[in-house]
């Protein structure tokens, strides 16, 4: 796998064979400033674009921030239609369940009204993630 994003709170790898990018995110707290988390969330949209990935997985076990109601009618609004022209169908986001705030946050993040037209999942370690699309990819050459 090919790392396509190093930033200081998340870091992301192209699967090819999956045709997904896979992404960790790196003990965010409350030390991430809202614009660092715009500029982060922003690049890693312009990498969905770019390698017309058809999903990811987003690692969020060291995911300690909550996202604001401001940041995630932001998310809906200027992410969102990026991840849709890049292509992307599914998200799988892999949950801390002992940070149940930010847990909480990122599923109502993909509640919103342009979010719901992605398909979001969510699992309890990576090897689940992978085999949302691992099960995708055999329904379609199939």
């Amino acid at each position: 796998m090919e790392k396509v994003l190093d930033r200081k709170f998340l870091e992301a790898f192209y699967n090819p064979k999956l045709n997904i990018l896979e992404a960790t995110w790196l003990n965010v707290g409350e030390e991430i400033s809202e614009e660092e988390f715009k500029e982060t969330v922003s690049e890693f949209a312009q990498k969905t674009i770019q390698y017309r990935v058809r999903g990811f997985i987003s690692d969020t076990q060291r995911y300690h921030h909550v996202v604001n109601p401001e940041l995630q009618a932001w998310h809906d609004t200027v992410i969102i239609p990026q991840y849709v022209k890049a292509g992307v169908e599914q998200i799988v986001f892999v949950l801390d369940q002992k940070n149940l705030f930010a847990a909480l946050s990122l599923e109502q993040t993909f509640e919103e009204e342009q979010a719901s037209s992605i398909n979001t999942d969510f699992a309890d370690n990576l090897e689940n993630a992978k085999a949302f699309f691992v099960q995708n990819l055999a329904s379609v050459t199939s």
